[in-house]
């Protein structure tokens, strides 16, 4: 049974592993409302607009503050210059999911 285990876990992985590396910087271009955040096991609503530019600029606003930057993608990371480094868990047309010390989900879509 331990070995059925190790080998399910080692799909999982892998398909993560997959997914993160399939993922492309174009398919993160437009607005992304940043919905949820989950530290700790602790969920917290979020109401936050990031919008990745074309020209590798990006936006952050939320409903106290905007901040600005720069934006690029490694193989597996997303790094905001003034945010720092995110994992890239999973990106399709309408979902993401990144990773740092938190979980942070995103649907392509305003918040506002």
């Amino acid at each position: 049974m331990k070995n059925v285990t190790k080998i399910a876990l080692a799909g999982l992985l892998a398909c993560g592993s997959m997914a993160a590396s399939a993922f492309e910087s174009d398919e993160l271009v437009g607005t992304w409302c940043l919905y949820e955040k989950e530290s700790a096991g602790k969920l917290e609503s979020q109401q936050v607009n990031l919008t990745f530019n074309e020209d590798g600029t990006y936006d952050w606003m939320d409903t106290l503050t905007k901040k600005s930057g720069t934006w690029s993608v490694d193989e597996h990371n997303l790094i905001l210059s003034d945010i720092g480094v995110q994992k890239v868990i999973s990106v399709s047309d309408h979902r993401a999911v990144f990773m740092n010390d938190s979980t942070l989900k995103l649907r392509k879509e305003s918040c506002f």
